[in-house]
């Protein structure tokens, strides 16, 4: 089983580098987690009414799609649980 590509969208990208840099450290060793298995991989839960997942960081959300067909996880978002979903 290989391991999956993580892409960033742009926006995802800048509002990861405006988070504090010990929850940032904690969010990348999370997706990384996620790269190598985002089926079974701890605190994801699927979101209704989108084909996207979400991955749970301390009160950090990582929003994501699968691209299963290229084994890649293109991250759509992140933000902390009380702004991110809107």
């Amino acid at each position: 089983m290989s391991s999956w590509t993580v892409i960033f969208r742009a926006s995802a990208r800048k509002s990861f580098r405006r988070i504090d840099a010990t929850i940032r450290d904690r969010i990348i060793d999370a997706i990384q987690a996620l790269a190598a298995d985002p089926y079974t991989a701890p605190n994801v839960k699927a979101m209704k009414g989108s084909k996207s997942y979400r991955l749970r960081v301390a009160d950090y959300r990582v929003i994501y799609s699968l691209i299963d067909d290229r084994l890649v996880i293109e991250v759509i978002r992140i933000g902390h649980r009380s702004e991110v979903y809107r």
